[in-house]
């Protein structure tokens, strides 16, 4: 293999929260709107790239969004695996049909619909899909094209 190959890898986790145990605050919308039944799983899935010693690993998850300190607690555990955590990109597809993840839904207004230890096990499945992603990198080809679009003038 070319010592200077890019590698990639790739995994899912599921984070679809369990209905049976608390209530699931759902995110948008209003407030006290509650979770009744699962219609499609929720998942976080890792892109990770690593080209020689660099590492590149993107996350994206079927949430509203994650607050930074929840970011914080994802790249500090990652760094303790020995990865550059500032090479970690999360994103959330900022779905209003998952749980509240902000703590913007609760109850009401003054209450936080976040279910913590579901947001505990989150971060775990972000770090989980991370170091998988990482651990089956293969090696990928990558292509690079470009197109004229009709109209555009090149400066």
């Amino acid at each position: 293999m070319n010592a200077s190959a890019l590698l990639a890898g790739t995994a899912t986790c599921r984070i679809t929260p369990q209905l049976d145990a608390r209530p699931v605050f759902l995110a948008g919308f209003q407030n006290n709107r509650r979770a009744t039944a699962i219609d499609t799983d929720l998942y976080v899935r890792a892109l990770a790239l690593r080209f020689n010693e660099r590492i590149a690993v993107i996350v994206a998850c079927d949430l509203i969004g994650l607050d930074r300190s929840d970011v914080l607690d994802v790249r500090a555990a990652l760094d303790s695996h020995g990865i550059d955590p500032s090479g970690l990109v999360i994103a959330c597809t900022h779905t209003h049909s998952g749980p509240d993840t902000l703590g913007l839904w609760g109850p009401d207004r003054y209450v936080s619909g976040v279910d913590t230890l579901y947001l505990v096990a989150v971060k775990q499945a972000i770090i989980d899909a991370a170091m998988e992603a990482l651990t089956f990198c293969c090696p990928a080809r990558m292509r690079c094209a470009m197109t004229r679009l009709p109209g555009y003038i090149a400066n």
